[in-house]
């Protein structure tokens, strides 16, 4: 009975988001057609680590939620931070040698 009263309050609460507020990447609720999560299936996190309250809880795919373990979320936007760095034109130009860039590359960022 307290997984149900659990599950109500949670829905209520909007707690179950079309789409992840860290990697935008959609939320799937669908069936899977195999057993275990996918990387898009929803799972549970608390934002603080370590306790749990349904205040505390926040929705997450399975890949983000996985990558997050332990971090805060302030710790956890400052990885996403550094993860979009990466895709920066001064982070290319600064640290890919040329010699390992593709064509491709070159030409997209000329």
């Amino acid at each position: 009975m307290r997984s149900s009263v659990l599950f109500d309050e949670l829905l209520r609460s909007g707690f179950f988001l079309e789409v992840c507020h860290f990697s935008k990447i959609p939320l799937d609720y669908g069936p899977k057609g195999r057993p275990g999560p996918c990387f898009n299936s929803p799972s549970v996190d608390p934002i603080v680590p370590g306790r749990i309250a349904i205040e505390n809880l926040q929705c997450l795919p399975h890949c983000v939620n996985s990558m997050k373990q332990n971090f805060s979320n302030n710790n956890f936007s400052s990885v996403i931070g550094a993860l979009e760095w990466l895709k920066t034109d001064v982070y290319f130009e600064t640290h890919v040698p040329k010699e390992w860039r593709s064509q491709n590359q070159k030409n997209s960022r000329s």
